[in-house]
């Protein structure tokens, strides 16, 4: 439709048939539409939903439906919710087997009745639709590939039409990242059994079995060509890397027990050998949040007990000479090692937004150490980390896996954990540590070789 030269307010008091007449353009007809839903004048709305409807032929439709969509989502970033609400709300309704459309109302309704009322209409959605299929970036070839994943219990986090996958998943879509074959998001909360089927290679993003282990008691039975496997990720926890490597010389993996909730912590000190300083997490968690330090069994039992079901690890002091702590992480994607980063601070809990904004980025020669790992592929260090990512990729039988690792004093690889709930993307830091690029690249590229790899076997 062309654009119209009438006014907004006389918009307004168009008849469908005078609206044919003016020839409103669909972009004008949603914006009086946007007013009318930011007035509160749900009369008005519903007349100009029917006269936009009626004005429409069948090839406009999705058209409507993009319209609606930016408009909806424009109005969500100005604050605007009433129109946001609205716009959305109508999107969702023309095109209720959307997955879009199901991820942009559940921002707005995150916005006005919390992050729990989202999830929760978000969640039955995927159970009556659990199979979503993403564009290719490309002109999309034969190749099916689908990802895994969850909404599970937790809240999840509704932003601008997308969502953040709760703890316990590896990242996965910029993985597909220009790749010329589309991607199918498969929910598995929405699956009776495992019956998936019909797909040349599934990404299995469903990481943690401390989160979502009966999904993946489940789903470990499927015969279907799956990167990391659930009954791999199934067995891969923090006391099973322990318990595989205790008599492992070339590297360390730190003794780590499963701790149940409300056990007296004087009664577990009793029962298990572990020396202090002790680390104590709980069972799920990840970034470090709930990660606590403990030098003395005094400091220990100043509480009587450990609240939540949690991890007790002996720590292993990594401070290097120059009094720095340093944070490796390297990939195992389908048979290569690739460097991810290294992460240098002050503090024994290295993470990346204290590491890079308070350490590296003043401090160039950090940077030029980073970057020098990142780049080695022949040192006697090099061959050293290779050693032990084939050594652990070996037992736990994943295709693609994160290790956090440093050295201790004596030269010995410490390993922090060895699993895929774990970034590999660090887009926020892309201006500041611009040679971050090359390896992400490099991850990217690595990973889609392994898609096709498993494809085709």
């Amino acid at each position: 439709m062309a654009k119209t030269t009438v006014s907004q307010k006389e918009q307004f008091e168009l008849s469908d048939e005078n609206a044919q007449r003016a020839n409103v353009s669909l972009a004008d007809a949603v914006a009086v539409l946007e007013e009318a839903y930011a007035r509160g004048d749900e009369d008005d709305a519903a007349r100009l939903r029917d006269e936009i409807m009626q004005s429409l032929d069948r090839s406009a439709r999705p058209q409507l439906l993009k319209t609606l969509y930016t408009r909806g989502l424009a109005c969500l970033e100005d604050e605007r919710i009433a129109s946001a609400d609205g716009l959305l709300t109508w999107l969702r309704q023309c095109d209720p087997l959307s997955l879009k459309a199901h991820l942009a109302e559940a921002a707005v309704v995150q916005k006005l009745e919390g992050a729990r009322a989202a999830t929760d209409g978000f969640r039955e959605f995927v159970k009556r639709r659990p199979m979503h299929r993403i564009q290719a970036a490309r002109e999309p070839g034969l190749m099916r590939v689908g990802t895994l994943m969850c909404v599970g219990s937790a809240d999840l986090s509704f932003e601008m039409g997308g969502f953040t996958l709760p703890v316990g998943h590896s990242e996965s879509q910029h993985l597909f990242a220009r790749a010329d074959y589309g991607n199918v998001f498969v929910f598995c909360d929405g699956l009776s059994g495992y019956e998936l089927g019909g797909f040349d290679v599934l990404l299995n993003a469903i990481s943690d079995a401390d989160v979502f282990g009966p999904e993946l008691e489940v789903l470990a039975e499927t015969a279907e060509t799956v990167i990391n496997h659930p009954a791999k990720c199934l067995q891969n926890t923090r006391d099973w890397l322990a318990h595989t490597f205790a008599d492992e010389t070339e590297f360390v993996v730190p003794k780590t027990h499963r701790i149940a909730a409300r056990r007296d912590r004087s009664d577990v000190l009793g029962e298990l050998d572990l020396r202090f300083p002790l680390l104590l997490r709980p069972v799920g968690s990840q970034t470090g949040e709930g990660l606590e330090k403990y030098e003395t069994a005094k400091d220990f039992t100043k509480a009587k007990y450990i609240l939540e079901e949690s991890y007790l690890t002996e720590f292993h002091e990594f401070r290097s000479e120059d009094a720095w702590y340093r944070k490796y992480r390297c990939w195992w994607i389908g048979g290569k090692v690739v460097p991810n980063h290294l992460f240098v601070h002050a503090h024994w809990k290295v993470h990346s937004a204290a590491s890079r904004l308070g350490t590296m980025a003043e401090r160039p020669s950090l940077q030029d150490e980073e970057q020098a790992f990142l780049g080695d592929d022949t040192s006697d260090r090099r061959k050293q980390i290779d050693r032990m990512m084939h050594t652990l990729a070996e037992a736990n039988g994943l295709d693609y896996f994160g290790v956090d690792f440093s050295f201790l004093p004596n030269g010995q690889i410490v390993v922090f954990e060895a699993n895929a709930t774990m970034r590999s993307h660090y887009p926020e830091f892309a201006e500041s540590f611009p040679y971050l690029s090359k390896p992400a690249v490099a991850h990217v590229a690595a990973f889609q070789e392994l898609v096709e790899a498993k494809a085709t076997r």
